[in-house]
């Protein structure tokens, strides 16, 4: 039995937008985002401790008593770039209609896929609304991550044989609803 931890970063993100009034009721928006995966994720650390098992401390210490031992994962992650555009009709005064699309690259190259991560989805679509009720704003937005598939390099894996030609996938649908409060 050993406690088990990693620790992950968050990327530098920088990004530009663009808010166009385009007609008397409607509205576009642009958006640019790169992020800096390769100097957040290029380990993981796998990071196991209070090992109570003399057998595998022998066998990753030398040491019987030594319960602790950290692995760094290699995921050597590339920059990311995504592109967003939005369009938003208000059909009444209290009322708003909006729509998306979504397209980035994928930061995980293919000799460090493995099953830790799922596949992260290139492209997504949306669709959201925004109108008031007994004089209070609310927001409901769907978004559809489209299908995603990553697959391991057949030869030479970063992490081990066992994933090479190894696949992840992911399909995503999340549904949100809010109130707003000004003050």
């Amino acid at each position: 039995r050993y406690d088990a931890a990693t620790e992950l970063s968050e990327p530098q993100t920088v990004g530009v937008g663009l808010d166009l009034d385009v007609a008397r009721r409607w509205n576009v928006a642009l958006e640019g985002v790169w992020m800096g995966w390769a100097a957040a994720e290029r380990e993981m650390p796998f990071i196991l401790t209070n090992g109570g098992n003399p057998n595998v401390n022998i066998l990753v210490n030398a040491d019987p008593t030594n319960g602790s031992f950290t692995y760094p994962f290699p995921l050597y992650w590339k920059d990311s770039w995504t592109g967003k555009i939005g369009v938003e009709f208000r059909a009444t005064e209290r009322t708003t209609l909006r729509g998306g699309y979504l397209y980035g690259t994928n930061p995980v190259p293919e000799r460090t896929v493995f099953v830790t991560f799922p596949a992260i989805s290139s492209q997504a679509l949306t669709i959201g609304v925004g109108f008031e009720l007994l004089g209070v704003p609310l927001e409901a937005s769907l978004v559809h991550a489209l299908n995603a598939a990553e697959t391991g390099t057949p030869t030479q894996h970063l992490l081990g044989a066992e994933y090479q030609g190894s696949y992840t996938t992911m399909q995503q649908n999340v549904l949100t609803l809010g109130a707003v409060w000004r003050y």
